[in-house]
């Protein structure tokens, strides 16, 4: 009975990944880039106007929460970006910033 439990949750929260996954793609922009980093990490590489920072980090989270509002998960979302070129000229420079930023705001949310 336990694993039946175990394989009905599993599914329950693959279908979650999957739609927050759909979510993220119709969040960014046609010119952006979103690739699977890892099991639950992901990275997107926007383009930005050049001229602040960047808003996609609000928008992914705002329209995450409306497709996940009425799921019983209780799900924590952590990101982190940055904006060409006004953080970063390099690829690896705006990871850099990005992945800084996000284990910053980890390790704020450990210390609460």
């Amino acid at each position: 009975m336990g694993c039946i439990k175990r394989r009905s949750a599993r599914k329950k929260l693959d279908e979650l990944v999957q739609r927050v996954e759909r979510t993220i793609v119709k969040t960014v922009r046609k010119g952006d880039v979103v690739t699977r980093w890892d099991e639950n990490k992901y990275v997107i590489v926007a383009v930005d106007n050049g001229y602040e920072k960047s808003t996609i980090t609000n928008r992914l989270i705002k329209n995450i929460q409306n497709e996940i509002a009425n799921d019983l998960l209780s799900v924590t979302l952590l990101f982190g970006a940055a904006s060409y070129p006004i953080e970063g000229k390099t690829f690896e420079d705006l990871f850099r910033k990005a992945q800084n930023q996000l284990y910053n705001y980890r390790s704020l949310q450990s210390h609460e």
